[in-house]
């Protein structure tokens, strides 16, 4: 590959870049710190306030989720806080919260108990959010004098107003409908309650469990897979979207053969929905990757090429083709999808994955030709591992040099 005809790179962040954004943000906070010290009152702790009840504000909204689910019979099992890239993931208990760049608002992800009345409980446990932002509200609106900021007002009503306002932000962004990271905010999951097909609603549903599984799965936590899909299909019987996720984890297992059949059994994919075709043919295509079937990974790859023609939002299908391009040795396909996948995913794991694989490629691609800068790049990449969810397997194989298989 020529460097002029490379997609133009996005690479992990240096320590030097980052001491520079850190000095940048500790600079502002630092005058804004000067400008409050400076001809101080009271007054000017107002916005100070709105932005310090924010969090809590959107952890009262989660919990207003976490306990509709809870009265329904299901469960919270995700919770973004802010748009754009995750920043950092960690779990309190089973709930998995991640925090994104921009902390503004967020999504909740929820796993369904039994799927009778779904479309009514769907729509309970969405609606409970905004509902427990408005609550706050509502307590503290008796000790509130709804008028506009004057010079006498103390720290208490500026305070008491800061909180109001943040809990009514809350609520109201929440309403408005957009998707994060590719989940429903509250507002376009009560549109889909109300108007959406049998499909969509069926598919959201099927949603929480797949995406766990195949974060699992990829980070090679086989029995927790098998039982988060067995637990899915009791409470949704014969959905294909799990069916086929249990296909590629017959193939993790040492099993490509069974994993093969099972896909075979679901019928032809062209016959599905195009969401549903997709991901039945990127199935196909990871089961011979995981499965390490040499013979078939020419139809891997033209699989992926066929899931990510199809479904061009969803960076798991240009990840899977990438993947398949290295093994097949077309190591420019390779760096084109697992750098397109890189700059558009905002979930950690896949960008671990593409972070793994594209020190691999580049690698490769400095061995054909030294005169790039890919060597720089795959140094980069290898480097930027640290800390990162990679499996032991793929971090063993970037860290030893291995090539395709």
């Amino acid at each position: 590959m020529h460097v002029e005809q490379a997609p133009a790179p996005r690479l992990p962040v240096s320590r030097g870049e980052r001491a520079v954004v850190l000095a940048l943000v500790f600079g502002f906070v630092g005058l804004l710190g000067a400008d409050l010290a400076s001809g101080f009152s009271v007054n000017k702790l107002g916005a100070v306030f709105l932005l310090g009840f924010w969090l809590p504000m959107l952890a009262v909204h989660a919990l207003g989720h976490a306990l509709a689910a809870r009265l329904v019979g299901w469960r919270l099992v995700e919770l973004g806080i802010g748009f754009g890239r995750e920043l950092a993931g960690f779990r309190v208990g089973t709930l998995r919260v991640c925090v994104r760049t921009l902390p503004l608002e967020g999504y909740a992800l929820v796993r369904a108990g039994s799927a009778r009345n779904a479309r009514a409980k769907r729509a309970l446990i969405y609606l409970a959010g905004p509902l427990a932002n408005l609550a706050v509200v509502g307590a503290i609106a008796p000790t509130l004098a709804w008028s506009l900021p004057a010079a006498q007002d103390g720290v208490a009503t500026l305070a008491a107003r800061g909180l109001a306002m943040a809990a009514a932000m809350a609520a109201l962004c929440a309403l408005v409908p957009y998707r994060s990271a590719g989940n429903p905010s509250d507002g376009l999951a009560l549109l889909e309650c109300a108007f959406a097909s049998d499909e969509t609603v069926r598919e959201r549903l099927a949603w929480p469990f797949l995406s766990e599984a195949r974060r699992l799965i990829a980070g090679e936590q086989l029995p927790p897979a098998r039982e988060l899909l067995e637990q899915g299909l009791a409470h949704l019987p014969g959905e294909e979207r799990l069916v086929g996720a249990r296909a590629v984890l017959l193939a993790a297992e040492g099993d490509p053969p069974a994993a093969y059949a099972a896909l075979e059994a679901l019928g032809a994919p062209e016959d599905k929905p195009t969401a549903l075709r997709a991901e039945l043919i990127s199935d196909a295509a990871w089961a011979v990757l995981l499965g390490q079937d040499e013979a078939l990974l020419g139809d891997a790859l033209r699989a992926a090429g066929r899931a990510s023609e199809l479904c061009p939002d969803d960076p798991h299908h240009e990840i899977l083709l990438g993947r398949a391009a290295f093994e097949r040795g077309q190591h420019a396909t390779a760096y084109a999808s697992l750098m397109s996948a890189y700059k558009r995913t905002h979930d950690a794991d896949q960008e671990a994955q593409c972070i793994a694989y594209l020190a691999l490629v580049c690698r490769a691609l400095h061995q054909a030709d030294r005169a790039t800068p890919f060597g720089d790049y795959a140094a980069r990449f290898a480097a930027a591992l640290r800390g990162r969810p990679v499996p032991p397997a793929l971090r063993e194989r970037v860290l030893g040099g291995r090539g395709p298989l």
